[in-house]
């Protein structure tokens, strides 16, 4: 990995949008070829990244500080966030899948989520698949509006039709 950062690394901001998987304990299972081990290295907080990534070249960043995983069989790479109490899933990283999962077109409180977090991690066990893009950590930058296409011209439409 190289970092491309000049100068001494400015603190990220608290809630910059993205969000990591959490921390899956020690023993993880690989999520592309199922084996149970990897190795597991702390990575600092990086303004920008340019990294060879599961056979790909990337440029990231911003990232906040990290744990990054490596599969021990099949080199498969992935981020988790910082180890923080036990392992697994966290009510507000279980809040954050819930909120970009639901299929509704109604936008729920961010304290009804925690609410849904908390009552649903207190009788299931959730376990976050790193390679959704739903976990791809981004700086919460909107995407590039595209330009929509004009409607077809229907000119036919119009004219009256005698009954």
């Amino acid at each position: 990995m190289t970092d491309t950062s000049t100068g001494t690394p400015t603190e990220l901001p608290a809630n910059d949008g993205g969000i990591l998987p959490p921390f899956s304990g020690e023993e993880v299972d690989c999520t592309k070829c199922g084996n149970a081990a990897a190795y597991t290295f702390y990575r600092p907080s990086a303004r920008m990244l340019i990294d060879d990534r599961n056979g790909a070249t990337l440029r990231r960043g911003p990232l906040p500080e990290r744990l990054e995983r490596h599969c021990t069989r099949c080199g498969f790479e992935w981020d988790e966030a910082l180890a923080s109490g036990s392992p697994g899933m966290t009510a507000n990283a279980l809040a954050h899948a819930l909120d970009n999962c639901t299929p509704y077109p109604v936008e729920l409180s961010s304290q009804v989520l925690k609410y849904m977090a908390v009552k649903l991690l207190g009788v299931v066990s959730v376990t976050a698949r790193p390679d959704h893009p739903l976990w791809q950590y981004d700086a919460g930058e909107p995407p590039v509006p595209g330009h929509p296409e004009p409607a077809p011209d229907r000119s036919d439409t119009t004219k009256d039709t005698p009954r």
